[in-house]
């Protein structure tokens, strides 16, 4: 009789202890769960690299603007600007027959880069539009994936096959392979005009140089155990 007593109060003890903690469990639990899922969101978001974005249209009066180099002469003037009121250019003739105009280092995250500018071509004289004939020369889009100590990958090529001649402003759009771009590598575009014959002007604006984002996924959500489980 005793030793059922006994029982019985020895379960209904343990039952009260079991009640008694059974909300701490619980909170116990959900902040376990968040705090697991935070730390994974900050591993995954650790192995992350910033994408490249770099965004210009030479309306400051600095130029070349900050971290941007030039040879050849190429610089910014308010007078006829793609859009808003700057521009850069170069006079590519025989004297000056080349001139480059690299951007900014910026560090790529392995996604396809994609590069996007405005341009025109004009004569020195006049400011008529360039024709293609004679052949005048080419403008090269080359990217760095080493700072800028070298330009392997070429981009596009603007010549006397694709350019239409027009006072107006044209875009080109180009895609770098992913593959080309690696993770981590340092970034650079450059533009370099060549002259063939002819005194003219090059234009260039509304530089957009982007590669897509990395998104963490959303955290997979850890079931909480229920309010008195």
């Amino acid at each position: 009789m005793l030793s059922r007593v006994g029982s019985l109060v020895g379960a209904s003890t343990f039952n009260k202890f079991s009640q008694f903690f059974q909300p701490f469990t619980f909170l116990f639990m959900k902040i376990l769960t968040r705090f697991l899922a935070l730390v994974a969101m900050l591993a995954f978001a650790g192995t992350l690299q910033a994408q490249i974005t770099i965004s210009e249209g030479f309306e400051g009066v600095t130029f070349p603007p900050t971290g941007w180099a030039q040879t050849g002469a190429f610089g910014r003037t308010t007078t006829t600007p793609c859009t808003g009121v700057g521009v850069t250019r170069k006079n590519l003739w025989s004297s000056s027959a080349t001139g480059t105009l690299t951007t900014l280092a910026g560090t790529s995250n392995g996604q396809n880069l994609t590069i996007s500018f405005n341009y025109k071509l004009l004569n020195f004289s006049g400011g008529t539009a360039l024709p293609n004939a004679p052949a005048w020369g080419n403008i090269t889009a080359s990217v760095s994936i080493d700072g800028g100590t070298t330009f392997p990958i070429t981009a596009g090529v603007i010549d006397p096959s694709n350019h239409v001649a027009s006072t107006s402003c044209a875009n080109r759009t180009y895609s770098v392979p992913a593959a080309s771009v690696p993770n981590g590598s340092s970034v650079k575009v450059r533009w370099t005009g060549t002259w063939a014959v002819g005194d003219y002007y090059i234009y260039l604006d509304d530089v957009s140089i982007a590669q897509a984002s990395l998104v963490p996924p959303p955290c997979a959500t850890t079931p909480s155990p229920a309010n008195g489980a």
